[in-house]
Formats: C-alpha cells, sequence, structure tokens
C-alpha cells in the first residue's frame, strides 16, 4: 500500500530506541526525510547513522523549552521545512500518591506534556507557512483514558496530552493540520523493562510475573511490539489517514476493554 510519503519531512523526539526508533525507520522506509531527535547530540549522530543518509541528528534536553525551541528550528533549517511533527520521548514514573513527591509530578508534565507543548508550539508555524497541510501525532499512552493505582502523575500528565491534541485539532483543522495521539498499551521497550524491575521491587513477583501481569490486561495476551505503533503513525499521518484528526487510537491489544 503506498502511503504517499516519499519526500516528507519528519521530526521524531526519543528516536534513540523503543517506540521512537521504530517509527524513524517506518518513515524511512516509506522514502521520508527524518529528523531523529535523542536527548544528547552524540547519541543522535549515532541513531542517524545507523538508520542512513535520509536520517539526520537533532538534540535536546526536552525540560528545557529554549533548547526544544533551538531543536525544532535545527530540524526545520536540515529538512528544509517540516511535514510530520511526532511527539514521541516521555518518561514513566509511579508512586502511591503519598510518595509521589512534587519533583516527580513536576518531572511528569514538563516531559510528558510541556515538551509536546512547547516542540508543537515551534513547528506548527512552519507547517502553515508551507499551505501544504500536514500532521502531527503525540505518542501517548491508554492512560489518556484510563486509571489506576500509583500512576497519578503519570495518567493526568497522559490525560493533558490528550486535552492538548484535541484544541490543537480543532486550532490548524483550517490549515489542513490533522493532529492525533497514538495511544499504547504495554509496549516491548526498554520502559517496559523498568516496569518489571519496579514490579520485583515492591515486592509482587519476578521479571515472568511482571510480564504475565502485562499480558492479563490485553485481550490477545500479548505485548505489543514497537513495530505496531510504528505501522499506525505511518498510517495516521499519511494520506490514508486523511479523514481521522482529534482522535486517541489505542494500538494496545484490547487493553482499554477493561477501562
Amino acid at each position: 500500500m503506498d502511503m504517499n510519503l516519499s519526500g516528507k519531512r519528519v521530526l521524531v523526539t526519543g528516536a534513540n530506541g523503543g517506540i521512537g526508533g521504530a517509527i524513524a525507520a517506518g518513515f524511512l522506509a516509506e522514502g521520508a526525510r527524518v529528523a531523529v531527535h535523542a536527548r544528547k547530540a552524540d547519541t543522535a549522530r549515532s541513531v542517524a547513522e545507523a538508520l542512513g543518509p535520509n536520517a539526520v541528528p537533532v538534540a535536546a534536553d526536552l525540560g528545557d523549552s529554549d533548547a526544544i525551541r533551538s531543536m525544532a528550528a535545527d530540524a526545520i533549517s536540515a529538512l528544509g521545512g517540516l511535514d510530520i511533527l511526532i511527539n514521541n520521548a516521555g518518561i514513566f514514573e509511579t508512586a502511591p500518591i503519598g510518595e509521589t513527591t512534587e519533583d516527580m509530578w513536576d518531572r511528569s508534565f514538563a516531559i510528558n506534556t510541556k515538551s509536546c507543548f512547547t516542540l508543537s508550539q515551534a513547528c506548527i508555524p512552519a507547517m502553515v507557512g508551507q499551505g501544504a497541510g500536514g500532521s502531527i501525532l503525540f505518542i501517548s499512552s491508554t492512560s489518556d483514558k484510563d486509571a489506576a493505582a500509583t500512576y497519578s502523575a503519570y495518567n493526568a500528565s497522559k490525560h493533558a496530552v490528550r486535552g492538548l491534541m484535541r484544541c490543537l485539532a480543532v486550532e490548524v483543522a483550517p490549515h489542513k493540520i490533522r493532529v492525533n495521539c497514538i495511544a499504547p498499551g504495554w509496549v516491548e521497550t526498554p520502559m517496559a523493562g523498568r516496569a518489571r524491575d519496579q514490579y520485583a521491587r515492591e515486592g509482587h513477583g519476578d521479571a515472568a510475573d511482571a510480564t504475565a501481569e502485562m499480558q492479563s490486561h490485553s485481550l490477545l495476551g500479548e505485548i505489543v511490539p514497537p513495530q505496531a505503533i510504528a505501522d499506525m503513525a505511518v498510517y495516521l499521518a499519511s494520506d490514508r489517514g486523511a479523514q481521522i484528526t482529534a482522535q486517541s487510537v489505542s494500538v494496545c491489544g484490547g487493553t482499554t476493554h477493561w477501562g
């Protein structure tokens, strides 16, 4: 299926592994040019070199708004414009409400929510100025729909991302820019590995027990592969998804059936 993405200019945050790496590779496979972001410049360069000549490195600490704006300018300059923005990078920290510190709360919102706002704000003028439409995707979580004990900071930040997405979708629709969320369930990434470690530290069982718990929430009984998120990102950003905007699309094996 031709996605008509050849020559499209894409920026992917957190492209140095997991979901972001799969998304970057997915767009490159469709003929796009991709600015791959990592927090450190040497990491971004290594990722770009591994992905090939149509990948260009950009770097920024997503906790620093000035660095985000500078990174956006670098990406737009290197690509000669921007057609697709993928706000992928995020962090996952959980704790009971009594143990959730202000620092944890602020860090969750700074990386998971504020960085998405700042980067979108920095990129939208270029996308509007081109007059050719475009697509903005937020890689959110099924946590933008559901609730779980100990997830207050994380879920609140993801609910906020979903709200940001819907408002932006209304605002930029006259410019034919579509805005959506992809809401993954448990995906086989380093973040899932850290969740397994936390599961063990809290005395619930070992890594195998943690995996079984993750799988139990999926109707398909599986942990989602990163490629499934990349496939949905490519589809939503392409002409095939031209009538989809202001939506949070779950890719979770049915996890949200339970919530």
